[in-house]
């Protein structure tokens, strides 16, 4: 499929951007496009919606894995605080490490 984007003088910046997108991705100007398309079409969209969108699950599928998920999860306060609390220790054991690897190597520590 083939598409025509007209723009005018206004509309330059925009397309800088999408430039400069498309060289630190290693991505086409058209890639690039329709990624940001996609992006604001579907970041109102839950993740099930996107699924059964994509043609991955079927609307009967996302139905029972919300079921199973009320009955499974029904103390979704402290699945949450346990699972936040996993993220912030891997996240300090991921800054351990790149500090410990910035000082095995002899850089400087700021």
């Amino acid at each position: 499929m083939q598409t025509t984007i007209y723009y005018n003088e206004e509309d330059a910046y925009l397309i800088k951007q999408v430039d400069s997108k498309s060289q630190r991705e290693r991505k086409s100007r058209s890639s690039v496009i329709l990624s940001v398309l996609e992006e604001y079409f579907e970041s109102e969209k839950r993740l099930g919606e996107i699924l059964v969108d994509l043609g991955v699950i079927s609307h009967s599928e996302l139905a029972k894995g919300l079921e199973l998920q009320k009955t499974r999860f029904t103390d979704k306060r402290s699945w949450s605080l346990r699972k936040r609390s996993n993220a912030r220790w891997s996240f300090k054991a991921v800054i351990a490490k790149r500090l410990g690897e910035a000082d095995s190597d002899g850089s400087e520590e700021s």
